[in-house]
């Protein structure tokens, strides 16, 4: 009897010991900050159901502008809000072909619903009025998990961005490398 209970408890400790993130569901919370081309951000990802997550995030993006009818360069510093409802289409596909999907790294289809804010610094033009702009953008993406801590994301979209003085249609690519906090 006590071989037994021994064997039990050894068993189970070890499971105990050496278990690992379950990676065969999506990760209920993520926060994580990244840097893109143009932009920082602070993001945090909330799993929904089944494939499905909520990214919000919040970021700076760094423009510039520069033209024939423009003196010298504008350059300007803005707030942008965003809210990405993903649908993780290959994320069990990866898990069958024992890929790594720690923190949600498969491929996926979004809808990115973004503000931008008025620019809190900018140099002066008379050439252009600031305001703010939302924008829609159906998006597929990819995200994968470097080492530990460490992301890569992908996403190219087509979609339309509004003002108070015009609608737009336009190409949005992500390009971004992180950091996972939690």
């Amino acid at each position: 009897m006590k071989k037994t209970f021994f064997t039990i408890y050894l068993f189970a400790f070890s499971l105990l010991a050496f278990s690992q993130e379950d990676e065969s569901v999506l990760k209920k919370d993520i926060i994580s900050a990244d840097i893109g081309l143009l932009s920082v951000w602070l993001n945090y990802e909330r799993h929904l159901s089944g494939d499905f997550t909520l990214k919000s995030s919040l970021g700076v993006g760094f423009g510039l502008e520069k033209g024939s009818n423009i003196d010298g360069t504008i350059y300007s510093f803005t707030p942008i809000v965003r809210a990405e409802p993903r649908y993780y289409y290959n994320f069990n596909r990866r898990i069958e072909k024992g890929k790594k999907t720690v923190y949600n790294a498969a491929n996926y289809f979004a809808l990115t619903a973004q503000y931008l804010f008025k620019p809190f610094i900018t140099t002066n033009s008379p050439y252009r009025t600031y305001q703010g702009e939302a924008s829609l953008v159906p998006k597929w993406g990819i995200k994968r998990t470097i080492g530990q801590r460490f992301n890569f994301e992908f996403a190219f979209g087509v979609g339309l961005s509004f003002s108070k003085a015009e609608t737009n249609g336009h190409v949005a690519i992500d390009l971004r490398f992180g950091y996972y906090i939690k």
